[in-house]
């Protein structure tokens, strides 16, 4: 007998033919399993691969249309090249041609991509296999959204490539911006033509241009000027719903990144509830409420953090390190963070205007601070004797130079700005030499030296005499009116020493003699080459007081 003894129902001992034969449907099952994996897998790469091949097929018919790269380049003769002239070698000033750039490229694609949309939305669901309705109408998108970032970044990267080296700071999540901008135009065409299965596209963009062109150059029916400004308002509320657009502000360019994706998800997740079973679309459109409820609420918060004129400090800019205030020879100069190469610049032209006066107490010396374009620049500074320039003077040309000159030879002088207070300089010498000063910038041209007295003058409602001296100025050697100013300085600088004093100073003989406010025709007899006589004023403003 066996000395192995089994229990009454035990099971059958390891390695038992009915152990094995319970183990085979396990086997099985778990070779099925890994099967049907695989054949997912296989099934999944080959859709990715068709999803891939049919998104380049649309991106390369698309670049192909006729109509593509033309109307992108007439659009952007449009948008763009009005800021070529003035162009100020900014990134600010890059950013926004980038802007609208992506305008361009998304409003001609909005109409181009009506034709494959429409192809997409007529098929049958047995033609479209195997990717079906949905993932074709997903390669379409793709393969616009692909041309428009092709087409904005070569475009941006020209300017650049054509652009001097471009002074300020972009955040970083600026960048992405216009390609969202310019996604967004043919998401919007493919999801009007999934809903309404029509060339409603076309139809609008036939309409619109017609009738904003008649808008912006001839005079139209009220009715059709009033319709084109509220589209065109609206058009821009949706492009930039928030209070500034600052793309040197990392949290303002951030909340605006946010309301791009949003949008942008938004047109696509709108464009794929058009088709499919009623669960398909109803989850779908849950979906683009949740992502509309979102869009509202980035742009509610976006406009609370950051109101219409509440300004913003340097600290808030993308790449500022510390205070950006320095001294030289006196003058103190504030530039934006990354615009600290045009302090050379502005010393350069305001420097050598200093130099002609005698020195000037530091509590007198102007502080020159840089206004931003798109913002207002939070900066303690003494508002008794800020002169002001700002980001898009980046030509320099002489109106800029004299325009900064004139402004810190008033606030040595003591002299009131005219546009802000509204006083009258008539017959003060600080008026004259003031102007002076403003036209001593090196390289202005007789005319241009002429103008900028005109223009520093006029304001004040010079006399004639004051008209007379101011051409003998022009034609002085500066150091001699430069002499004259330090030996008589306390005595010049006061608001009741006349031109004729300056004059009898300068030993310069005057042939007018009227002291009372210059006329027309006394403009056009003094100044016959400049068309200031043509200004008449309005009697009542001889009211004004005179500037202390």
């Amino acid at each position: 007998m066996s000395p192995v003894r089994h229990a009454v129902g035990a099971g059958p001992a390891e390695g038992s033919p009915a152990e094995q034969e319970a183990a085979t449907p396990d086997r099985s099952t778990a070779r099925t399993g890994a099967a049907q994996r695989r054949a997912a897998r296989t099934r999944a790469a080959r859709n990715t691969a068709t999803f891939v091949r049919l998104t380049w097929f649309n991106a390369i018919r698309l670049a192909r249309n006729p109509f593509v790269v033309p109307g992108v380049l007439v659009g952007l003769y449009m948008l763009v090249a009005p800021d070529w002239a003035g162009r100020s070698g900014t990134l600010e000033g890059w950013y926004d041609n980038a802007n609208s750039a992506a305008s361009a490229v998304g409003a001609m694609l909005f109409a181009v991509v009506a034709f494959p949309a429409m192809r997409e939305a007529r098929y049958s669901p047995r033609l479209v296999s195997p990717l079906g309705r949905t993932g074709r109408l997903l390669a379409l998108m793709a393969a616009s959204s692909l041309v428009s970032t092709v087409l904005v970044v070569l475009w941006a990267g020209v300017d650049h490539w054509l652009s001097p080296p471009l002074l300020g700071t972009l955040s970083p999540s600026a960048y992405p911006a216009p390609l969202l901008l310019a996604a967004a135009g043919p998401l919007l065409s493919i999801a009007l033509v999934a809903w309404t299965r029509s060339y409603l596209p076309l139809v609008v963009t036939l309409l619109a241009l017609p009738a904003y062109w008649l808008y912006g150059v001839s005079a139209v029916d009220a009715n059709l000027s009033s319709a084109v400004l509220r589209v065109e308002w609206a058009a821009r509320v949706a492009l930039d719903p928030f209070n500034v657009s600052a793309p040197s502000v990392t949290d303002v360019t951030t909340v605006y990144l946010v309301y791009s994706v949003l949008v942008v998800a938004l047109l696509a997740v709108l464009a794929v509830a058009a088709r499919g079973r009623r669960a398909h679309r109803a989850a779908c459109l849950g979906a683009a409420a949740v992502l509309l409820a979102a869009t509202v609420g980035t742009v509610v918060h976006g406009r609370q953090i950051q109101p219409l004129y509440a300004p913003i400090p340097d600290s808030r800019v993308y790449g500022a390190q510390g205070p950006s205030c320095q001294t030289r020879e006196g003058v103190t100069y504030c530039p934006l963070p990354g615009f600290e190469p045009w302090v050379e610049r502005w010393h350069g032209a305001l420097g050598p205007a200093l130099d002609l006066l005698p020195e000037v107490p530091r509590e007198r010396m102007p502080v020159v601070w840089q206004e931003s374009f798109s913002y207002h620049r939070e900066l303690d500074v003494p508002r008794d004797r800020d002169v002001v320039v700002h980001a898009y003077t980046g030509g320099w040309d002489h109106y800029w130079q004299t325009a900064m000159v004139g402004e810190a030879a008033r606030v040595v002088l003591g002299l009131s700005d005219p546009y802000e207070t509204e006083c009258l300089g008539t017959g003060q010498a600080r008026v004259l030499l003031a102007a002076w000063l403003a036209a001593s910038v090196e390289g202005l041209s007789r005319y241009d030296t002429l103008d900028t007295l005109a223009a520093n003058l006029y304001a004040y409602r010079p006399s004639p005499v004051d008209l007379e001296l101011s051409l003998a100025l022009a034609d002085l050697p500066e150091e001699r009116v430069s002499r004259v100013l330090e030996r008589n300085w306390e005595r010049l600088t006061d608001p009741r020493t006349t031109s004729l004093e300056l004059a009898r100073l300068l030993d310069t003989p005057l042939r007018e003699s009227s002291t009372g406010p210059a006329g027309p025709g006394d403009w056009r007899r003094l100044y016959p080459d400049h068309q200031y006589h043509t200004y008449e004023e309005d009697p009542g403003r001889y009211a004004r007081p005179v500037c202390g």
